[in-house]
Parts: structure tokens; sequence; C-alpha cells
């Protein structure tokens, strides 16, 4: 999307870092407006900025800055945005996406304050899926619960727990339901 937009003379050569569409506004009786935003980071780092795009049309620049700050809402597809003089609230379609833009945001922020310049590319923030996740996301926690790879290639079963296996299928297929259904289908003996 963001080859087809025309962007400002003033960073039109800065770093895209992120870009996607986002709903804003208050809930009216139209609901939110969804536009189309792109973060940007200056060539030397020292700035950035959020460009609101409604189809191909530059709307507004919002300038990030040292005091900036992401936050995520009660919602989990809400967040917020605090610039030096006004407050963004802005809402996506899904909360991993939520998660990535503070994210990403806060990352430019203390970019900005430490003025250094992200790594990232145009190309590969354009290809990104329906360009909302980050160049580079940040690592996902595993799921509680998850294997871990050490876990996952050790499946072999204990003499303790291949005994308790064996008795529990004795003691089900012993119940007269188990028998009726073992002499119908002879592949539950198996």
């Amino acid at each position: 999307m963001s080859q087809m937009l025309t962007f400002p003379a003033e960073t039109a050569d800065w770093l895209i870092v992120m870009e996607g569409y986002l709903a804003s506004g208050a809930k009216k009786v139209k609901g939110p407006k969804v536009t189309y935003y792109v973060l940007k980071q200056s060539p030397d780092g020292s700035k950035a900025v959020i460009e609101q795009f409604s189809g191909r049309t530059f709307l507004a620049t919002f300038n990030l800055s040292k005091a900036s700050i992401a936050l995520p809402d009660k919602s989990p597809t809400l967040f917020s945005l605090q610039l030096d003089d006004s407050l963004l609230k802005l809402k996506t379609d899904h909360p991993k996406v939520t998660q990535a833009w503070v994210v990403r945001l806060q990352q430019v922020i203390n970019a900005i304050r430490e003025g250094v310049k992200l790594t990232s590319s145009r190309q590969a923030s354009s290809s990104a899926l329906h360009g909302q996740q980050p160049v580079s996301p940040p690592p996902e926690p595993e799921p509680y619960g998850a294997e871990t790879p050490a876990e996952s290639t050790n499946t072999s079963l204990t003499r303790k727990d291949s005994l308790k296996l064996q008795t529990q299928r004795s003691n089900l297929m012993s119940t007269s339901f188990m028998s009726d259904l073992a002499s119908k289908y002879s592949f539950i003996n198996q």
C-alpha cells in the first residue's frame, strides 16, 4: 500500500517502520473512522512520525517525541498513543496486531530517546501480512503448557507409563460394552 501513497516531501525518504489500517475517533452513529497509518523514522533516528491517510489522500502527521507513550487499553484491540499535545485512541482488528503496534511504537520512541536508527526495510514492511505486522516483530512468548523442543523430541514412554497404559486398556476392554463393540468392529482389538 505504501507504494501507492504520496508522502509529504519532508518525510518522503524516511524509513517506514510499520503501516496498516487502524480505526480512530469516538464511536459515532456510523462507527469509528478507519484510515491508513504509516509509522516512519527519520534517516538519523532522531525523529519519528505517524502519517494518516484516507485512501491515497494525506490527512495528518503526528510527531512522536521522547515524551510520547504507547499503551494498550482495557480492550485487547484498543491502544492509546500519548503525544506532546494530543491523545490518539486507535483500534485494530486483532489483539496481536494491537500488541505489535504498541511494541513497535515503544521501540521507535525508545530509539528517539537514544538517538538510534531502527533496522528495517521499506520492502519488508510493505510485504508484511496485510501491512499490519511489524518488520521485525518481537519474539512471541511460548504459550503456557507448550512443549519445549527437548520435550517434543522425547516421545518414548517409560516402562512404568507403558505398563499403566496397558492396564487401563485391559480394564477398558474387559467391560461388556467394549466387548460388544470389539465383536462388531475388528479394528478395536488392534
